[in-house]
């Protein structure tokens, strides 16, 4: 059954790389998925060291969750502050172009949802590691299961916007044209 966990939790990435391939040719799409696969190879490269926290496991997690939420709410003021030190009009374009579609706002919630269940996992496992409570019945029974099924939601948000790209950029394109 672990063997699901892993499988779930390896996705993203995976799911990421398609995504770039499909998308190369929308720079908006291109950015969204580089910066989102930048803050989830750093997550690859520190879950080791993670794991081995045991208690403080659940805060690493948490934070990763907010690390995970800055491309998509600062994607815009970082590619400006790329193109004003690189002058690179791929930036600017993202600048121009940026806005937030229903999928960022669903893998924004969720990654948000997945957070909030880390943190109440961490208050739940002090206290008991502090003998305040006798079991964690968040962390044994809830925990896991809700955690991978969001993180299906996830997956199935970075799938969605993956093939709504070219409506998105088809739809900004058509939008400029329209407004004088």
């Amino acid at each position: 059954m672990d063997y699901l966990y892993v499988i779930v939790d390896y996705s993203p990435i995976f799911v990421i790389l398609y995504g770039l391939y499909m998308t190369w040719r929308f720079e908006t799409a291109r950015w969204f998925l580089l910066t989102l696969g930048a803050v989830e190879l750093v997550d690859e490269l520190l879950i080791s060291v993670a794991l081995n926290w045991q208690v403080h496991y659940y805060v690493y997690a948490a934070a990763m969750n907010l690390a995970f939420l800055l491309p998509i709410m600062y994607r815009q003021k970082i590619a400006n502050w790329l193109y004003e030190r690189s002058g690179h009009d791929f930036f600017n374009n993202v600048v121009n172009k940026h806005y937030i579609s229903l999928q960022e706002l669903s893998v924004l919630l969720v990654l948000a949802a997945v957070a909030i269940i880390n943190v109440v996992t961490w208050c739940e496992v002090l206290l008991y590691k502090y003998k305040f409570i006798t079991n964690a019945p968040i962390k044994l029974y809830v925990r896991d299961n809700t955690v991978a099924i969001l993180h299906l939601l996830y997956i199935g948000a970075l799938v969605k916007y993956v093939l709504k790209a070219e409506f998105r950029e088809g739809y900004l394109t058509n939008e400029k044209e329209i407004t004088p």
